[in-house]
């Protein structure tokens, strides 16, 4: 039975993807080019990664070109340390923060390539957040301003107890240094 389930969502991700984007797994979502972009609301909702591990899992259906309301369509700031850096298969820089105040709460946060955003107006934005990443160290303290997304549970490290992320990264602001903290 399990076996079953792996399969079939494995052909739900391959399903979504179409020629020219460099993911799957709702990417016109991931780049902010889908049917509800236009929608995201342009005010900043300040947060922490715990209170955002907190968001019940929407009990539908994720939709490849639509936002899951009220949470895919607001935009987030948070800090965090950064715990782990690596770049996806599609490209994305995926980031796994920590929660400053609680450790034990993370999550994922991902900037695009700009070079898979090109139909999008927010290339500029994710160049700028890479570059200011490559100034960040090893657990160093940023902020992070992102669009919330859910993400399917899977094996990541890192992810947030509901799947909850910031996708995509609007901008990044080095904070500190490492955390020197015992």
């Amino acid at each position: 039975m399990v076996v079953i389930l792996l399969a079939a969502g494995t052909v739900t991700a391959g399903a979504q993807s179409q020629e020219g984007d460099c993911g799957y797994d709702r990417w016109p979502v991931k780049v902010l080019r889908d049917r509800d972009a236009k929608r995201v609301g342009r005010d900043t909702v300040q947060t922490t990664i715990r209170e955002l591990n907190a968001i019940p899992i929407p009990e539908i259906p994720y939709p490849r070109d639509r936002r899951i309301p009220p949470h895919e369509l607001i935009i987030y700031r948070l800090s965090g340390y950064v715990e782990q850096i690596r770049v996806e298969d599609d490209h994305d820089w995926h980031l796994i923060l920590s929660d400053p105040e609680d450790p034990r709460y993370t999550m994922i946060v991902e900037i695009p390539d700009p070079e898979c955003a090109k139909d999008t107006e927010y290339g500029p934005a994710y160049k700028s957040a890479r570059d200011a990443l490559r100034r960040v160290p090893r657990r160093g303290l940023v902020e992070v301003t992102g669009v919330g997304f859910f993400d399917f549970i899977h094996t990541q490290r890192g992810i947030a107890r509901n799947g909850f992320e910031l996708h995509p990264v609007l901008s990044l602001r080095p904070l500190t240094g490492p955390n020197r903290a015992p």
